[in-house]
């Protein structure tokens, strides 16, 4: 009896498909470690700030190509790529350390925001996930004039509604549960964009609720618009004479240099803080980044937060649990 031969194809199989991938990984960790880098100077161009907001792909990108190009026998450019691996790592990681929340015995609220996208066609599943999810307030964006005309259909369960309808991509509406003292919608920023800024008591327990969506940084002058917008609601919030909610698509993660200005100025938390990136946006599944937030006052705390299903837009709507301080 003749013992089995191994199939001598294999070997020569295997080297062939790391002959072609090798080049591939060398000139992505290239371009990814340039990126890495860059992004750290995102201060001095708004280029090198869009290039800071893909932490997370140029984190498993690299680390793949590391493990790849060591393969290959490439220690250097191995080396290299792990290196910049682990140094999207380090900023990214910041995220998932845990952090203490208040114990607060005072009122609880489930608060969501989603970007609904003017053209999504799929009226009837955003309102089925908005009855079914029975949240406290909503904070939507991009709202049209059709789409306006769904929200009010939705006033058995959200009675209390503020819309501000308009044909681009900046409508607004915030619909709620629970009735409010006020509710202005105001220009914070020289774009002629409305945020909306509702001051609520629930259960005698007062806090303010801040509606919001710059301008994406698609341009140096846009770039500079957003920052300006953010820096003044850093300030609003500062001056706020009660515990303050900030919602909404923001158009910026956190591992840009201004969200962490925003953050110092306003004093507020990440509701991410301990639970991870959660990224929210991305016109295909791997390249989603995290650009709507729910920022809260110190004394609010976060009970639970996650990332909603697909519901025909290029966003996913953020579903965040509060709990207010007890007034």
């Amino acid at each position: 009896m003749t013992a089995p031969t191994a199939n001598p194809d294999r070997p020569t199989q295997s080297v062939n498909l790391l002959n072609v991938v090798t080049p591939f990984a060398a000139a992505g960790t290239t371009i990814a470690a340039t990126l890495t880098f860059a992004a750290f100077a995102a201060r001095y161009h708004w280029r090198l700030e869009q290039a800071c907001h893909f932490r997370v792909q140029y984190f498993w990108s690299l680390l793949l190509a590391a493990v790849v190009l060591r393969a290959a026998k490439r220690p250097r450019i191995a080396a290299l790529a792990l290196i910049a691996s682990l140094t999207n790592l380090a900023v990214i990681a910041p995220i998932y350390w845990p952090t203490q929340s208040p114990n607060n015995t005072g009122p609880k609220l489930r608060v969501i925001s989603f970007n609904l996208l003017r053209d999504n066609p799929e009226h009837a599943a955003v309102t089925q996930f908005l009855r079914h999810e029975q949240a406290d307030i909503v904070l939507l964006m991009e709202v049209t004039p059709e789409w306006a005309t769904v929200i009010e259909t939705l006033g058995d369960v959200y009675p209390h509604q503020k819309i501000v309808s308009r044909s681009d991509a900046f409508g607004i509406a915030l619909i709620s549960r629970h009735a409010w003292d006020e509710c202005q919608a105001i220009d914070i920023g020289a774009d002629d964009l409305p945020t909306l800024v509702a001051y609520f008591r629930v259960d005698e327990a007062p806090f303010i609720f801040i509606a919001t969506h710059p301008l994406p940084p698609g341009s140096r002058t846009t770039a500079q618009e957003r920052n300006f917008q953010l820096a003044a609601l850093g300030r609003f919030a500062r001056q706020a004479s009660a515990a303050t909610i900030l919602v909404g698509d923001l158009n910026i993660t956190d591992f840009s240099p201004y969200f962490g200005d925003l953050l110092r100025v306003s004093g507020f938390r990440d509701s991410r803080q301990g639970r991870g990136v959660q990224a929210s946006w991305g016109p295909l599944v791997g390249v989603e980044i995290p650009i709507d937030h729910c920022l809260v006052s110190p004394t609010i705390a976060v009970r639970n937060r996650h990332i909603g299903p697909h519901l025909g837009s290029d966003h996913r709507p953020v579903v965040v649990d509060l709990c207010l301080p007890h007034h």
